[in-house]
């Protein structure tokens, strides 16, 4: 409740009614990202080209068991990414949805809690999401996945039930809310009132 307040009273700091009377920015941003309210549907486009870039469907949830996701929480608010998929592999564009979905974490109420199903949807070889999310920071209360996959970052060496597995995995929680007031202080700060 206390991160609700400071971004309350610093959007209130700002003495604007509207974002039109924020300045416009003189460069855009590399990535825009639009959001379909309807269907939770997240597309990240080019700002330069256009291009979509990829998709991510998430959606807040209310998980009452404890052993599924988060350890120990029990009854607890979290964005579950029911699909990620990125048209460009190996350019950072899953990394950036994530971190998307860190901030909109916070922003949806789920105080940075994002929880998913790892599984290789698309039967290739080389997809490895297990490996991926758990690159990013993810974790699993299925220890032997998480050993397999630490083991595949280090080594190289892969378990053959490591890409036909679906694992629930769940971002452990950190201080997102100061993260997302840091972000907000930085962009009301570039457009000042006019």
């Amino acid at each position: 409740m206390n991160n609700i307040k400071i971004t309350r009273n610093l959007i209130n700091s700002m003495n604007v009614k509207s974002v039109l009377q924020l300045k416009p920015q003189k460069t855009l941003p590399k990535y825009l990202i639009y959001f379909d309210r309807k269907k939770d549907n997240y597309t990240l486009l080019s700002s330069s080209s256009g291009q979509i870039l990829g998709k991510m469907n998430a959606r807040p949830e209310y998980i009452f068991d404890k052993h599924t996701y988060y350890p120990n929480l029990r009854g607890y608010s979290s964005l579950y990414i029911g699909s990620l998929k990125s048209e460009i592999r190996r350019h950072g564009i899953g990394r950036t949805l994530i971190n998307f979905a860190k901030l909109e974490s916070v922003r949806r109420g789920c105080e940075g809690r994002i929880h998913l199903i790892a599984k290789n949807v698309t039967k290739e070889q080389d997809n490895r999401p297990i490996v991926a999310y758990r690159k990013m920071g993810f974790d699993s209360q299925y220890r032997w996945a998480i050993a397999n996959a630490d083991r595949y970052i280090k080594t190289g060496i892969e378990q053959s039930t490591m890409s036909n597995t679906s694992i629930p995995m769940y971002l452990p929680v950190k201080n997102y809310c100061a993260k997302f007031n840091k972000y907000c202080t930085k962009l009301f700060s570039n457009n000042k009132q006019v």
